[in-house]
């Protein structure tokens, strides 16, 4: 082959490659504009083999991604990270999230599909505690063996179409504190056994996206902490907190 000749098709190998490397890397995912009554507000990531969780207001992000799924979590602004073998390891905020509940984590609430529904726009599937939990709950409460903040009844929403991994969607239970559920999380509210409305997670946008590696990618360089509490330099609050975390979006 002439030189000439050499060039042009060297050049079309190259831009072969590079579409094809491209394609490779890119992968189908879901983006999310989350609240967390909690957390604060959250841009969401998911796609097959990942999924990030960035903080809006206090650079925290958290990062899983397939094989191994090992969770980590790092602040960009304190520059300090940890991490966690699993997703189930991974600690989130449900402790935090039980002393305004009485000291019951949510992961386990038993919930069954209802009916469906569309939130902003987004095709949903509704899911509901059922009667027999709610009667359960009322029993206890009228007997005095329930505490007053203890979940009598629940309702989440979650994507119709979006199935996650179940590393990811674990993840995503574990950093919102909301019951794990294959589908998207997208709205989570319970009325506790003194009839107050909390609303826990709330999701205003959910749009599809084209994620590649370099969006789940880690930091290096940062100081490690043992404890997802200690990335950030917010004061420790002692004891229970107060009202106010839930009632910031309460009643919505």
């Amino acid at each position: 082959m002439q030189l000439s000749n050499r060039i042009p098709f060297a050049l079309s190998l190259l831009i072969c490659f590079t579409l094809n490397a491209a394609k490779a890397q890119a992968d189908d995912g879901y983006y999310s504009y989350q609240t967390s009554s909690t957390m604060g507000d959250q841009d969401t990531y998911v796609t097959n083999s990942a999924v990030k969780i960035a903080d809006r207001s206090h650079g925290t992000v958290v990062v899983a991604t397939a094989p191994q799924w090992k969770v980590f979590a790092f602040n960009n602004r304190t520059k300090r990270i940890c991490s966690f073998t699993s997703p189930r390891t991974f600690t989130g905020i449900g402790n935090k999230l039980a002393t305004v509940t009485g000291g019951v984590t949510l992961y386990n609430i038993p919930l069954k599909p209802t009916s469906k529904t569309v939130l902003h726009g987004i095709n949903a599937v509704e899911l509901q505690t059922p009667k027999s939990f709610v009667d359960k709950q009322i029993k206890d409460k009228e007997h005095e063996s329930a505490d007053p903040r203890f979940v009598q009844s629940a309702q989440m929403l979650v994507a119709e179409k979006v199935t996650l991994p179940v590393e990811a969607a674990t993840v995503l239970s574990r950093f919102y504190g909301v019951p794990l559920q294959r589908s998207m999380p997208l709205q989570f509210k319970y009325i506790s056994c003194r009839g107050d409305l909390n609303t826990i997670l709330l999701t205003s946008e959910m749009k599809p996206v084209k994620l590649v590696a370099a969006d789940f990618e880690i930091p290096k360089g940062y100081k490690t902490v043992t404890d997802f509490t200690k990335l950030e330099d917010r004061p420790i609050i002692k004891g229970p907190p107060t009202r106010k975390i839930i009632e910031t979006i309460k009643k919505i």
